[in-house]
């Protein structure tokens, strides 16, 4: 089950990059070959279609985030569809901007396609790919904290992502079970279940009552019980096809 970063900060990095070759490929290869321009009027144009392609991938992150919260996994369907909603929002106001007063290009709506555009998905894709991938198996230092916050200001426990095991439902509190020189320990904290499933959407419910660490999961015990590191907790028919087959 693979995660992807949904942190602000690493997607304005992928999208500075983007922006950036884009800039690059239009100053060195002039896609716009039959507009004679001067050398501010390229770089405005590229600047301003730079800003365009920056712009269509922020604008991505809120849904991107949303749809890790609610799948709580990224697949390769969702990064597909990813690349072709931003080339899409990306794609008409570079043709509006290419049209505009700016510049009164002369390119239809199909050979703007053909003769610009495509050749810029032809050259960003490999470098987006590459970004893409960065934030799908890297994760970044911010991620390997967490800090579980409760109703009280000091009631809090910060701990390594990758020693989270578990989070169970105790009333008004949760219970929170984690790795500690590699003994499992327990804290309870006064917060809900439903508000860390939100902050945290990496974990997995697998019952009414508890969210699991997918990275802990070590076999079915059987039909309706997970062994998961050090501890086991029961699964509900519900959850059942969210976990790999038992």
């Amino acid at each position: 089950m693979k995660r992807i970063s949904t942190s602000f900060k690493p997607n304005l990095i992928v999208s500075l990059l983007i922006g950036g070759w884009l800039f690059l490929f239009i100053m060195l290869i002039r896609p716009f070959q039959q507009e004679p321009l001067s050398i501010s009027e390229w770089l405005t144009l590229a600047a301003g279609h730079s800003l365009i392609a920056l712009v269509s991938y922020l604008v991505l992150i809120p849904l991107q985030k949303e749809i890790f919260r609610t799948s709580k996994q990224w697949s390769a369907t969702y990064e597909l569809l990813f690349f072709v909603l931003f080339y899409t929002l990306a794609w008409f106001p570079s043709y509006l901007y290419h049209k505009s007063d700016f510049f009164n290009g002369i390119y239809s709506v199909p050979e703007f396609f053909l003769k610009v555009f495509l050749p810029s998905i032809v050259v960003v894709t490999p470098l987006l790919v590459f970004a893409r991938m960065h934030l799908v198996k890297l994760p970044h230092e911010s991620d390997q904290w967490l800090v579980i916050r409760g109703t009280y200001k000091l009631d809090y426990l910060k701990l390594k992502r990758e020693d989270l095991v578990c989070i169970s439902s105790s009333q008004n509190y949760v219970d929170v079970y984690y790795l500690e020189a590699g003994v499992l320990k327990q804290k309870t904290i006064r917060t809900s279940l439903k508000r860390i499933e939100t902050e945290l959407p990496e974990l997995i419910r697998v019952h009414r009552s508890h969210l699991i660490n997918a990275d802990h999961l070590v076999s079915w015990k059987n039909g309706n019980t997970l062994s998961l590191t050090q501890m086991e907790v029961p699964v509900s028919k519900n959850y059942k096809e969210r976990l790999p087959s038992n």
